[in-house]
C-alpha cells in the first residue's frame, strides 16, 4: 500500500492537471489522433512528429505569450502566406502593372 505525505498528496493533482493539459494540446492542436496509416513505423513517426510539433508550438506560445490556438493560427497563416506569395506575384496581369508587390499582398491579407 502506498502512503503519501501531505506535501506529496498536494503535488499530484497539479502534476495530473499538467499532464491533462499536455494531452489536450497535443490532440487538439497537433493532430496526434488523426493518424491514417496502419504500419507500426508510420504510426510511430506520426506520433513523434506530433510531439515535435507540440514542442515547437509550446516554445512559440511561451516566446509570444499567446494561446496554443492563436499560435497555431499565426504559424499556419505565415506558412500559407509564404506558399502563396510567389504564385501571386508570378501571375501579374495587365491590371496589376505599376502596383508595388507589397501593396498587392497587403490588400489580399487585410481583414
Amino acid at each position: 500500500m502506498l502512503i503519501l505525505s501531505g506535501r506529496c498528496s498536494r503535488q499530484f493533482p497539479r502534476l495530473g492537471w499538467g499532464i491533462a493539459e499536455y494531452h489536450r494540446g497535443i490532440k487538439q492542436c497537433c493532430g496526434v489522433e488523426r493518424v491514417q496509416v496502419r504500419n507500426a513505423a508510420a504510426i510511430a513517426n506520426h506520433i513523434l512528429m506530433s510531439i515535435r510539433a507540440f514542442i515547437r508550438l509550446e516554445l512559440y506560445r511561451i516566446e509570444t505569450g499567446t494561446s496554443w490556438y492563436e499560435a497555431k493560427i499565426a504559424i499556419i497563416s505565415d506558412a500559407v502566406a509564404s506558399y502563396l506569395v510567389p504564385d501571386l506575384f508570378q501571375c501579374e496581369t495587365d491590371h496589376m502593372q505599376g502596383y508595388d508587390k507589397k501593396d498587392v499582398w497587403d490588400s489580399y491579407t487585410e481583414g
